[in-house]
């Protein structure tokens, strides 16, 4: 194989359109949890053990900040918590503390960096409220990053079959996908497929989303074209 190229249906593109992009066209997912422990305590006397609460609110709003500021500005990162769990009675410290969420980036050579510096950062954020951490960090899917030759080959291709009009830029979606996977072993792009219903509005991956289902043509004309050029180029 020398090239590859796949779709994924975007509500907000009309049908009969095809999203491009050439490098990266979404973004990594990595998955963290984070168990926050300490010994407890009373309400009325936070001063004698480790505040549990306060230290994850550290975490939930210092940690995606401070993080920023350790990484080029150039270079888009993404800390978005998930979850958040611990305590049971209002005047009861808990010893457990539960966080959880995601960390995405469209930098191929930052996100191989990425686990080390979360913890660094972590353990930063954390040093003054005495609370200890167990971090779960799972390293998930790279982004997407589009080939040059393959997009424009493809774009050709696409405007030949269903008109100029047909090829539309598209943004870049933090959302991941595992055809990064493919691309790691054969150069390759991702395509927006326009599937945007003419009577409601709602995005993917959501229990009423609902298509128009004329892309399904549009896109079997336009996945045709866009292999064929690739025999072109």
């Amino acid at each position: 194989l020398s090239s590859i190229i796949a779709f994924h249906v975007d509500p907000t593109i009309p049908a009969g359109q095809i999203g491009t992009r050439v490098g990266a066209v979404t973004g990594s997912a990595d998955r963290f949890n984070i168990l926050l422990e300490g010994p407890g305590g009373h309400t009325a006397r936070p001063h004698k053990t480790v505040d549990l609460l306060w230290a994850a609110g550290k975490v939930l709003t210092d940690l995606p900040m401070v993080f920023l500021r350790s990484v080029d500005s150039r270079q888009p990162v993404t800390i978005v918590f998930g979850t958040a769990h611990g305590g049971s009675i209002h005047n009861v410290i808990p010893t457990r503390m539960e966080l959880g969420g995601t960390v995405r980036t469209t930098d191929l050579a930052l996100w191989a960096d990425l686990p080390a510096m979360f913890e660094k950062v972590l353990r930063d954020v954390l040093a003054p409220t005495g609370a200890t951490a167990t971090v779960d960090y799972q390293t998930g899917l790279p982004p997407v990053i589009n080939d040059g030759k393959v997009v424009h080959a493809a774009e050709g291709g696409i405007a030949a079959a269903l008109g100029s009009e047909a090829v539309v830029p598209t943004a870049v979606s933090m959302g991941a996908e595992d055809f990064s996977r493919y691309l790691e072993r054969i150069p390759g792009a991702l395509f927006r497929l326009g599937a945007c219903h003419p009577d409601r509005s709602v995005d993917l991956h959501s229990s009423s989303f609902q298509g128009d289902e004329d892309a399904v043509g549009y896109g079997i004309h336009a996945g045709v074209a866009a292999l064929l050029a690739q025999f072109e180029r």
